[in-house]
């Protein structure tokens, strides 16, 4: 079960990088869309995201410290919920530009739902990844 989750939440987030770097003047100009930064700020965050995205990717497709890597995963989803929850609430419904122009999403409820059955995933693996260092540890 945790390589399933492992390699499905490692070739989502590649794909999401991937395509992201084909279109990044629009990555950027979602970010700046939110209406959070001004646009100077967005193109750091894009590429930090792009990049953060890039990096999770590997580390769940490869089995790389992935207790360190499912945290940074859900620090980066909690971002986009809490970037997406007011845009939802205030009615600014935009392009996510979640997989660049490959798989086009709007910042809607159906956004919301994805988000939060990715952090709940990556949860699930952070826990079995703690519980098998307890067993390892127990053995000792």
């Amino acid at each position: 079960m945790i390589t399933f989750l492992r390699i499905l939440i490692g070739v989502i987030f590649l794909i999401s990088s991937i395509t992201k770097l084909f279109d990044l003047k629009d990555f950027y100009q979602t970010i700046y869309n939110f209406e959070y930064f001004s646009y100077s700020v967005s193109v750091i965050l894009g590429l930090l995201i792009l990049v953060t995205e890039f990096i999770i990717s590997i580390c769940f497709l490869l089995n790389i410290k992935l207790k360190i890597f499912s945290l940074l995963t859900l620090f980066l989803l909690s971002i986009f919920i809490s970037a997406t929850v007011p845009q939802i609430l205030i009615g600014n419904i935009i392009d996510c530009n979640c997989f660049g122009s490959l798989l086009p999403g709007k910042t809607d409820i159906f956004l919301l739902l994805k988000d939060l059955s990715l952090f709940v995933f990556v949860l699930f693996i952070y826990y079995l990844k703690i519980k098998d260092n307890m067993k390892s540890n127990k053995s000792f």
